[in-house]
């Protein structure tokens, strides 16, 4: 038998959680290793939201170009549905405040910078370079990946044309929230050409303040209108 690559406490290391070895690091005063170790956590969950952004929408470029558009929307709406239910019921029960925190909490999950702004009727997030944007910068939509651009208008895409496909989730929250209880969780602005630069979302402090165009653009009703 050879000998062995690697001792028993690097293999207990490597099997911790990186936070836990950032706690330890703070514990024992090692600022330097503990900053280090964030900077790894990062790279980390960096590496599994890419994963995923590219695996979905690999995904949804099969379901689109061999089964067509409604199959996609259709598929879009069960999946955006199950994970869009939780958001909504906190958006229910919370102050403007907290849905504002929660909103900017979630969308820091894409581990890039945000523009956060506030006016009189609304608070205004800015992501400078979301999965949408990446997955244009970094070439998928064309050779090897070739990820599909929807071409025709449709409730999926505000009814814009050459619209990314990954990008399709965002009017059907709107469409779906609509449905649910009467009003968006919040409202996505898309760019004038979609996933060039990133998507404004706007969280309204009263949902009367939303412009009826907005309900319109998923081919709803605004309430009382």
């Amino acid at each position: 038998m050879g000998e062995r690559t690697f001792t028993d406490n690097e293999l207990n290391e490597m099997g911790k959680l990186t936070l836990d070895l950032i706690h330890e690091a703070i514990d024992s005063n090692e600022p330097e290793k503990a900053k280090g170790l964030c900077k790894r956590m990062h790279l980390e969950f960096q590496f599994m939201h890419d994963l995923y952004r590219d695996w979905v929408t690999a995904l949804m470029t099969h379901i689109y170009e061999n089964h067509g558009e409604e199959d996609l929307y259709q598929g879009m709406r069960k999946a955006v549905g199950t994970y869009l239910k939780s958001s909504v019921a906190l958006h229910q029960k919370s102050s403007f405040r907290e849905r504002v925190k929660l909103m900017i909490a979630g969308a820091r999950g894409h581990c890039q910078p945000i523009e956060v702004a506030e006016d009189d009727e609304k608070v205004i997030l800015k992501l400078k370079c979301c999965a949408g944007v990446s997955l244009l910068k970094d070439g998928f939509y064309g050779p090897p990946h070739d990820f599909t651009m929807i071409t025709k208008p449709h409730l999926m895409t505000f009814n814009m044309t050459d619209f990314p496909v990954y990008c399709c989730h965002a009017p059907i929250q709107e469409e779906l929230a609509i449905e649910w209880i009467g009003e968006p969780v919040y409202v996505s602005m898309p760019a004038e050409k979609m996933a060039l630069e990133g998507c404004r979302c706007l969280i309204y402090k009263d949902p009367q303040s939303i412009p009826e165009a907005i309900y319109e653009r998923v081919n709803k009703k605004k309430a009382g209108s």
